[in-house]
């Protein structure tokens, strides 16, 4: 008769959920922005890490709000990348909207210099300015968790509120104002880049628990109340946990064959 050890076997169920948080890292050096498109000459380096994602931040600004312009495409050299979510606050006779994108590892050639390109449905009145960024120890077969908008028609202040569903994610912002130039993020967030001449700005959040999370912005010239701001949150792979079988004494699975 075959007999299973229970106590190791829960020892070894314990050593293999029980691990450090997650410890995935923004690439920081490799954040590029553009007043403009095409974003010219980014290179996603496979020396940033394992399970890569390009990320894209989108943010216009249309003066006919009629025309609600909208982005059809990104591309990144010949790949085309997914819209994780977008917003639009179409009034007063100007469009401010704002987008994110993202490609995985898989969709796209890395240690290459290739353009990063936004197609609209007509064209936009003010230059788009975008941003890429990479992030790594990312989910590749599902990296979308969630996503969030936010628009504000009074005050200067626009805010998101994201609900994760898994722990550990990374939110990555994208905020666009009407008028105005100085632009600040909420407490827990890092702003990312910012065209302090113009109207779009980004940033990111890391954080640990799934739940719901507020992302902020300020408008600090106080000179528009009006503004759009799209959070995207994506799943990041966690570290592999600390193993202790060997503390285990080699008992973590013992099936022991007793003579009848």
């Amino acid at each position: 008769m075959n007999r299973i050890l229970a106590a190791p076997i829960g020892l070894l169920l314990v050593a293999l959920t029980a691990g450090p948080a997650n410890a995935a890292t923004i690439d920081i050096s490799n954040v590029q922005d553009s007043e403009g498109s095409p974003l010219s000459g980014y290179t996603v380096s496979s020396g940033a890490g394992n399970d890569l994602l390009l990320v894209v931040s989108i943010s216009l600004k249309d003066k006919n709000e009629n025309d609600d312009a909208t982005v059809t495409d990104v591309t990144f050299g010949t790949a085309s990348l997914t819209k994780a979510v977008a917003i639009s606050d179409v009034s007063g006779g100007w469009n401010q909207r704002s987008e994110v994108w993202y490609a995985k590892q898989a969709d796209i050639t890395l240690d290459t210099s290739q353009d990063i390109t936004v197609t609209t449905t007509g064209a936009v009145t003010n230059p788009i300015e975008l941003a890429a960024m990479v992030l790594d120890d990312v989910d590749q077969a599902n990296p979308l968790d969630s996503t969030a908008t936010g628009i504000h028609e009074s005050g200067y202040t626009v805010s998101a509120t994201i609900t994760t569903n898994t722990d550990n994610c990374m939110l990555i912002d994208v905020v666009t104002i009407r008028s105005g130039t100085s632009k600040t993020p909420g407490a827990s967030q890092t702003e990312d880049w910012d065209h302090t001449s113009a109207y779009g700005a980004g940033g990111h959040r890391l954080v640990g628990t799934a739940g719901s999370y507020t992302n902020t912005w300020d408008e600090d010239d106080q000179s528009t109340d009006r503004m759009a701001l799209s959070v995207a949150a994506f799943k990041l792979v966690p570290e592999p946990a600390t193993m202790v079988l060997l503390g285990l004494g080699g008992a973590g699975l013992l099936i022991r064959r007793n003579r009848s």
